[in-house]
């Protein structure tokens, strides 16, 4: 069996008040707007997790909720992370390497510099050239491996087949 990576950035977030915590940065009017955008995407695209990754931060799981509720994605799918806050590329990696094999296609909802370092990691060399520099609040990058178990999905393996960025809609 093949095993699929969605790769979520978080929806645009208001900007930190004064005294507020980066992680407590709750979606802006146009991030909620975006992750609907998203949601709508992977129902058209037929794009269902069956295991969500979230970072614990107010943001992510702002969006992980609108993605739930629009796409009709089942509540129990997801697992909040204190790691994936904030996580680097092999941070986000190491996290494939303990998934049950049974779970197929995997959507991971964090932030960004890792979020788009990872997708770099994660595209073979040719796919490399499609990728955004930085995936865009709301973007979504699905991946496939046709490796058979998760610790197998290697670097520079991956090919890419849908990517998704609100800003071009």
């Amino acid at each position: 069996m093949s095993k699929h990576v969605l790769i979520v950035r978080h929806a645009q977030a208001l900007d930190a008040l004064l005294g507020q915590e980066d992680h407590d940065r709750p979606l802006s009017t146009h991030g909620a707007y975006e992750a609907k955008m998203l949601a709508t995407y992977m129902q058209n695209h037929h794009i269902a997790p069956d295991h969500i990754l979230c970072s614990t931060a107010t943001r992510t799981r702002a969006t992980a909720a609108i993605l739930e509720q629009e796409a009709a994605l089942s509540l129990d799918l997801r697992q909040n992370l204190q790691s994936l806050y904030l996580a680097d590329a092999a941070q986000l990696q190491q996290h494939l390497s303990v998934l049950d094999n049974n779970v197929q296609c995997l959507m991971v909802i964090a932030h960004n510099p890792g979020v788009s370092e990872w997708a770099y990691c994660l595209a073979s060399p040719r796919e490399k050239e499609t990728l955004p520099y930085v995936l865009h609040t709301a973007g979504l990058l699905h991946f496939f491996s046709s490796s058979s178990s998760w610790h197998e999905v290697a670097y520079h393996q991956c090919r890419l087949l849908h990517l998704f960025d609100p800003s071009l809609c």
